[in-house]
């Protein structure tokens, strides 16, 4: 069954020392037997960037999970987990560590993150350089920003963005990057039926 799991399994000693270890945990380390090395030598040395920073030691001294994040060095994100076991008959403390690929949350918390800075950097001109520029500036200034994150953070390669218009609920051009000439000047407005579905 554990040799079965989708996340990389461990029973590792006070030292962390492996002594036993599922079939995902070698897939990982990319290696064969690797009972009796290190644990994060096993894995190639990969950072701790968050949580726990010595969670062996954290599980052990306070007899509970303790968690922490780990980055490999080809960029990926593993959340680890250990727990210590209850004492065996030798009275020597042992863990259980899993480890699950969490890269795909990772990103998107990190992107999430990346535009709520994006959005405090637009919003945050000072009083006295808006002060001297034009409408029109201000707003080229917020379009050219507003594209760099874009692009940057979301990777998208087409972007638009209209202002609503209250009155009538047209939405109209304030922004568009990538697309063609026809799909720009479209006339969209933000009804729940016809073209209108687009924009609502």
């Amino acid at each position: 069954v554990l040799d079965g799991m989708p996340d990389a399994v461990a029973v590792v000693d006070a030292g962390s020392t492996i002594l036993w270890n599922n079939e995902r945990l070698r897939s990982l380390a990319n290696k064969g037997n690797i009972v009796g090395e290190s644990f994060f030598a096993a894995l190639g040395g990969p950072a701790i960037v968050g949580g726990d920073t010595s969670p062996f030691q954290s599980a052990l001294k306070h007899s509970q999970a303790a968690t922490s994040l780990l980055r490999t060095k080809e960029g990926k994100h593993d959340q680890l987990h250990a727990v210590p076991m209850p004492d065996l008959k030798d009275g020597a403390p042992h863990l259980v560590v899993t480890v699950r690929d969490v890269s795909l949350e990772t990103a998107q918390q990190q992107k999430l993150a990346a535009i709520q800075t994006a959005g405090r950097e637009l919003a945050g001109l000072r009083p006295e350089d808006v002060y001297h520029m034009t409408v029109l500036e201000r707003k080229e200034l917020l379009k050219k920003n507003i594209l760099q994150y874009t692009q940057d953070l979301l990777k998208f390669d087409v972007v638009e963005i209209r202002l609503l218009d209250p009155r009538t609920g047209e939405l109209h051009p304030l922004l568009e990057h990538g697309m063609d000439a026809a799909a720009a000047s479209r006339i969209l407005h933000a009804k729940r039926d016809d073209n209108g579905v687009t924009g609502f």
